[in-house]
Parts: C-alpha cells; structure tokens; sequence
C-alpha cells in the first residue's frame, strides 16, 4: 500500500490471513432413544466437537423445530419437548454444522399413553 501527499510517500505491507474451519463436527455423545408420557416433557442432548462456531439444528420426524411454547432449545446441544402429543413420537434427529459440514446422529421417542 503506498499513501501519499505534500510531503511525500510511505509504503506499507499488509498481510490478509483466512482461516477458515478446517475441523468438521464429530458428534461424540448422539442423543439417546426415550420414553415419555402423553402430555409430558422429555429432554434430549447431543455432544459434539470440530472447529467453531456449531450450529445446532433439531428434526422431529423429519421437521425442523423451533423454540416456541413446547420447545426450547431447538437450536442448542440441548433439546426440551414439552407436553407431548402422539405426533411428536418417532425420530428426533440434531444436524450439527460448522464452516467444513454438517453431521447428523437420531433417536427414538416413544409417547406412552397417547389417545
């Protein structure tokens, strides 16, 4: 970089470093299959390591949740259902990513009681 005026010039060198994440996630401690009442709450948890930031998303039976009345958590290693429904039972899956992808691990639940 040259930068110049009335009294003269200076120049400088700048160097641009990118680090990028080179790490992907490994899922270390995937949730574990559970039974819950009709109408009760259940908690899941995944552990995972790779580069930072991960990025937590959670699926039940293939749709992506959200934090909202009876979900928290949607977007955290851990996941709180509340006041579960017969629908909620089947397969919850978290998708974990960084910069370097995304890995994915599934569990079961089982809602004990629904009508």
């Amino acid at each position: 970089v040259d930068v110049s005026n009335a009294a003269g010039t200076v120049s400088a060198t700048a160097t641009l470093s990118v680090v990028s994440a080179t790490t992907p996630p490994q899922i270390t401690g995937p949730p574990q299959n559970q039974s819950a009442p009709y109408n009760g709450s259940v908690t899941f948890t995944v552990a995972a390591t790779g580069d930072g930031p991960l990025t937590y998303q959670w699926h039940n039976n293939g749709n992506r949740m959200s934090n909202g009345l009876n979900v928290s958590g949607a977007n955290a290693p851990t996941l709180t259902m509340q006041r579960l429904q017969g629908f909620n039972a089947g397969t919850i899956r978290v998708d974990v990513s960084n910069a370097a992808g995304t890995v994915s691990a599934t569990a079961t639940l089982a809602v004990i009681g629904a009508p």
